[in-house]
């Protein structure tokens, strides 16, 4: 305080300034007295403090004593399981939430010393700039800081405040008892530290940036390292000229490092960027976040992608997210790799759950190099889906693989046809333990498959997932070149195995494969070379795919190809799968009778199928299929203009020295069977072979065992030769050549295949049995 200086003369006006002397040195002695006894108050919390201090000191021996915990996953979990109190919680989450709790009360405690912006004279009108008063109680707020050891923060009445800065400002904790709106017309950031929070604020941008601007300048942000971050019941809008997304506000808020960052009840409308960590950082939780006409609402990165490191974000938690972009806000963008609803790089120990994510730029998410992440509860409505790929670069010694990424419980929509780009549910190139549970995909001829896959990935699940009206199917995989070796044992390009580990079951595909692609769909640029395979340890079962077929089982509508063609395989499965409606060929053009296809450059193969036809000539024409023992396909087939059923039983002829070898099951089989045939007076049916021309019949030999329902008995024996005799006892009904009124078997001269001629005779039923051998 400045007194007043005496005067020259005494009077009238030095009694007056003396009496006002007085009443000011009176005052400042109030002040002072008060000053001491906070210096006293704050040397009690010293004293507090200190105790702390000590109580942590002595936690270390604690600690110490925790390091081997029976059952548990680490030392250094244990450890980190006893807190500041010396208190061992009984799990890692009981601490980081004990903490959490404590930093929350203590950021109660120093809310009862907030400085209130009413006494410096704001505009609460939000006409003229309130910065001089926002600047004063700012000053006020970091000498308490500085007495009290405590954050203070500003606390704000209702009403609109319009805050100009001429440049980047720091801010203590900004904080509201309803809800107060802060008006921001300049390029400059609040600038925070730790221990900052934000709440029951509305924050409108009046900065708007057209898609191409390549400048972001968010409204919050910390120039270093900081901890215990909130932001709770806050709403960021920006004053838009359009809605469309051709003009957007440019970032909420921009983070380096961070521990402890807390989103609830979060709203951004009109936003290119929402909220970005990028920095070692860790215990990100989000819960409640709307998002409308935004880019890429949270972005977290640990470190580069680009450098192999254990440089990970860590323990980041999302729930309850929404991200709504109209068609027009999702095409207006400033770039599109990046632009989706969560882009994570390098980040460990992930959950996000009940998202909702509509027309989004890109993905729903894109984790780059991330690992332990759990996603479940998302629906998706014109979203290519989420993303999961690692790196593998041996120029640059890189090797990140995307690890252990859990999905499950994802519904997806696709209504836009203007989508150019292919959408899923996931994506996984350079993946390891991955799994994709529980899904259901509408593609409405628009999406293309409920899981894509490319490079490399080990140890893939595909389980109990729904597809519908897709362009390819359930799964794809992409071989497009050499890789190099993630396991960093081989030199680049000779890596030959792309996938160790598939299994794709209990999924249903409906209405699907528009491109005329198989279900399960596989595509290898280069092959590798004979006796090294690109795929392997592959299981494909109880699928169920469901296309309208015509009167001959093939598909309508659709261009299903089948289950999956694969060559270059070691140890694969094929077992109760069940197609209906494919349309097949082989290399001549030929329809194929059975769904799957295996190249000869193939080891431990074993399928297990039943494969049920509506015409028995197409009975026989296998394709390509290599097979290894105890390999059993079961064929029933049904005739569409007589009453006709087959049962037949086909076997591998397989290699005795080497029961894991594959044979080409066209060339060496077994074949055990039963044939119905009722109320027929005249019918000319394929036993073993082809109707078409392109098929080549091996050599066979066996037995066919016949009886009529009139009571005759007989039967034939082939041999290798091509030589068919009746045999001993057989009722005159049986002959070697078409005869009216007999049943003959014989040898087609024009088409590669054996043939039941029953010509002109009686109305008769039949019973036929019989065992055929290559």
């Amino acid at each position: 305080m400045r007194y007043r200086p005496p005067r020259n003369k005494w009077g009238a006006d030095f009694a007056e300034d003396y009496e006002r002397n007085l009443e000011d040195i009176e005052r400042d002695i109030t002040g002072v007295e008060e000053i001491v006894e906070g210096s006293k108050t704050n040397a009690e919390q010293a004293l507090t403090f200190a105790t702390e201090a000590k109580g942590k000191a002595e936690s270390v021996q604690a600690q110490f004593n925790q390091v081997i915990i029976e059952g548990d996953s680490s030392v250094e979990a244990a450890q980190a399981r006893v807190d500041t109190k010396n208190v061992a919680q009984p799990t890692l989450k009981a601490r980081l939430d004990n903490d959490y709790n404590e930093v929350t009360a203590q950021l109660a405690e120093s809310a009862k010393l907030a400085v209130n912006l009413e006494n410096y004279n704001p505009d609460g009108t939000g006409i003229t700039n309130s910065l001089q008063s926002f600047t004063e109680a700012i000053s006020h707020a970091k000498l308490l800081n500085n007495v009290a050891s405590l954050p203070i923060p500003i606390k704000i009445a209702p009403g609109t405040y319009r805050i100009i800065k001429n440049s980047d400002l720091e801010i203590p904790s900004l904080i509201c008892d309803g809800f107060a709106t802060i008006i921001v017309e300049d390029p400059y950031a609040f600038i925070v530290s730790s221990n900052f929070t934000l709440s029951n604020v509305r924050i409108v941008s009046t900065n708007v940036y057209s898609k191409t601007t390549d400048t972001f300048r968010p409204i919050f942000k910390a120039t270093s390292q900081v901890e215990n971050i909130t932001f709770s019941n806050v709403v960021f809008d920006s004053e838009l000229p359009i809605s469309d997304g051709s003009v957007r506000a440019s970032q909420c808020a921009n983070f380096k490092a961070i521990k402890n960052f807390r989103l609830n009840n979060i709203t951004v409308r009109g936003y290119r960027h929402g909220f970005t960590v990028d920095g070692l950082s860790e215990n990100i939780k989000g819960n409640m976040l709307h998002f409308e006409n935004v880019e890429l609402p949270i972005y977290v990165r640990g470190s580069s992608p680009t450098v192999t490191d254990e440089n990970y974000a860590k323990n980041i938690q999302f729930s309850n997210i929404s991200h709504i972009n109209t068609q027009a806000q999702r095409n207006n963008y400033f770039k599109l790799q990046g632009a989706d609803t969560f882009l994570l790089e390098k980040c460990d120990t992930i959950t996000i759950t009940n998202v909702i994510s509509e027309n989004p730029i890109e993905r729903s998410c894109y984790s780059s190099s991330c690992r332990n992440a759990v996603y479940h509860g998302w629906n998706l409505k014109n979203a290519l889906g989420i993303k999961f790929v690692g790196g593998s670069n041996s120029a640059i010694n890189l090797n990140i693989i995307a690890d252990n990424c859990s999905i499950y419980n994802i519904n997806a929509v696709f209504e836009d046809p203007t989508l150019s780009q292919q959408g899923y549910i996931a994506e996984f190139y350079w993946a390891k333990d991955w799994s994709v549970k529980s899904c259901r995909i509408e593609g409405n001829n628009i999406a293309s498959s409920i899981v894509s896959t490319m490079h490399h990935f080990e140890n893939g699940l595909v389980e109990d997932c729904y597809g519908e009206n897709l362009k390819r199917g359930l799964f794809e995989y992409s071989y497009v070149g050499d890789i190099v070796n993630p396991e960093g044992t081989i030199s680049a390009g000779n890596y030959v195995s792309g996938v160790n580990g598939l299994t794709v079951r209990k999924n249903t595909v409906k209405n699907s494969n528009t491109l005329d692609y198989n279900v399960v769909r596989l595509t290898d640029v280069n092959p590798p070379p004979i006796g090294t395979y690109r795929y392997q340890n592959v299981l494909i079962s109880d699928n169920r795919v469901y296309n309208h077929p015509d009167n001959y089982g093939h598909a309508e509508g659709v261009n299903c190809k089948g289950l999956v063609n694969i060559n270059s395989v070691q140890n694969l499965r094929i077992e109760r799968n069940q197609i209906n409606g494919y349309t097949s060929s082989d290399s001549n053009g030929n329809p194929i009778s059975l769904p799957f296809q295996v190249g000869s450059n193939s080891r431990n193969v074993y399928v297990k199928h039943t494969e049920n036809l509506r015409n028995q000539d197409f009975k026989y024409n296998w394709g390509t299929l290599y097979l290894s023992a105890p390999s059993v396909i079961t064929f029933n087939t049904a005739n569409t203009t007589f009453s006709y059923h087959d049962t037949a039983v086909v076997t591998l002829n397989h290699n005795k020295n080497d029961s894991y070898s594959t044979k080409n099951i066209a060339s060496s089989y077994r074949i055990s069977g039963k044939m119905f045939i009722s109320d027929a007076t005249d019918f000319n049916l394929t036993l073993i072979g082809s109707h078409l021309s392109g098929y080549t019949l091996p050599a066979i030999f066996g037995t066919l065992d016949i009886i009529s329902d009139s009571g005759d008995v007989g039967g034939y024996i082939i041999s290798k030769t091509n030589n068919i005799t009746v045999k001993t006892g057989s009722s005159s009904l049986f002959v070697l050549t078409t005869t009216d009124g007999k049943l003959a078997l014989m040898k087609d001269s024009t088409l590669p295949r054996y043939t039941i001629r029953y010509k002109l005779g009686v109305l008769s039923s039949f019973i036929l049995e019989y065992s055929l051998a290559t």
